[in-house]
């Protein structure tokens, strides 16, 4: 009866390679072996295939007529992506995106650093579910003072912040603003 030589587990990545003969390293023809990741912040990646191989007949020259289907199988660290910017932040250096990445979360000369990460720092790190932990840290800004509205107008603005824009505009069917472009508060 035809069979594929199994896949070695790898330790260092926490590839495990479940086979039903768990004695053997042999798998039967059309049988699978599931592929998991058991390492915190490595996961397999997201294909349809990517948990399991099956053992398939495909003669290739130079090559076994039975193996395992799909590509070498791997649990690579979770990948934060690079960080969003933050308005009045500054980040420190960081090496790659990847779990257990990090990096010191500062604001600029006219900020002032408010909230803490879920560790009760200002140390960024990225997790294992391959998000960043920046908890509720955030940048304050010298605040511009609210510029009113004009009669018979409106002001729609989120915030009176360094780099804050807020508009106008105007309530009166058939009047338009002179300068229809918005203000910034600025330093």
């Amino acid at each position: 009866y035809a069979k594929c030589v199994s896949l070695p587990d790898d330790v260092e990545e926490g590839l495990s390679v479940l086979r039903s003969d768990r004695e053997s390293v042999l798998v039967p023809f059309r049988e699978n072996v599931t592929l998991k990741c058991s390492n915190n912040g490595r996961q397999l990646r997201g294909t349809a295939t990517s948990s399991f191989r099956q053992c398939v007949y495909d003669p290739k020259p130079g090559f076994p007529e039975y193996w395992l289907s799909g590509s070498s199988p791997g649990c690579p660290r979770a990948d934060c992506g690079l960080p969003v910017p933050t308005p009045g932040a500054e980040y420190g250096n960081y090496v790659d995106t990847r779990y257990q990445s990090s990096f010191f979360f500062g604001c600029q000369d006219t900020f002032k650093l408010a909230g803490q990460t879920d560790r009760n720092d200002n140390v960024v790190r990225c997790q294992a579910s391959g998000v960043w932990d920046f908890g509720d840290l955030r940048c304050e800004g010298p605040v511009c003072q609210d510029p009113g509205r004009p009669v018979d107008g409106y002001q729609f603005a989120t915030s009176y912040e360094q780099g804050s824009e807020v508009q106008f505009g105007c309530s009166k069917p058939g009047y338009i603003l002179i300068n229809p472009r918005p203000i910034t508060c600025i330093r």
